[in-house]
């Protein structure tokens, strides 16, 4: 177990210092996730992260507490929000196709398409595109769900 030589100071210090840090970590991850999942959540949870990193952070390395708590932070929110994600990853990566599907196909024409066309532009049956649409419509009603997108 490593020991905080350097990093004595009390967690409202550390807060106090890094607080900018978490918000920049978190505002940068929230753009590669859905618009119902809040900042505020992503920072509560980069918070933990860091004081974690506080009290784990190692001076005998040659790495800055600041690289060190950044990577700590990440990895807090991240898995935060595997965590809550009641998704699988394979409804993931078809929610991410059915998406590329549609756009490409409202660019050939900017009729809408029917759930047929995108299935078949993806790759899917009917039946499992309509199954990865519930799962995923279903996720975003939890309670839970305000953290539960991972990052693709």
């Amino acid at each position: 177990m490593s020991t905080n030589v350097v990093n004595s100071a009390p967690p409202e210090l550390v807060v106090q210092n890094y607080f900018n840090m978490v918000g920049a970590i978190a505002s940068r991850i929230e753009r590669h996730v859905p618009s119902h999942i809040d900042v505020q959540d992503l920072v509560q949870t980069g918070m933990i992260g860091l004081l974690e990193a506080s009290e784990r952070f190692d001076s005998s390395r040659a790495v800055e507490l600041s690289t060190y708590a950044n990577s700590r932070i990440t990895g807090a929110i991240l898995d935060e929000m595997r965590r809550w994600d009641t998704c699988s990853r394979k409804d993931r990566r078809n929610a991410h196709a059915i998406e590329q599907a549609k756009a490409q196909l409202r660019q050939k024409n900017s009729e809408g398409r029917s759930k047929e066309e995108i299935a078949e532009a993806v790759g899917l049956g009917l039946e499992e595109y309509d199954r990865t649409l519930h799962h995923l419509e279903s996720n975003r009603r939890t309670p839970a769900a305000r953290i539960s997108t991972m990052i693709q």
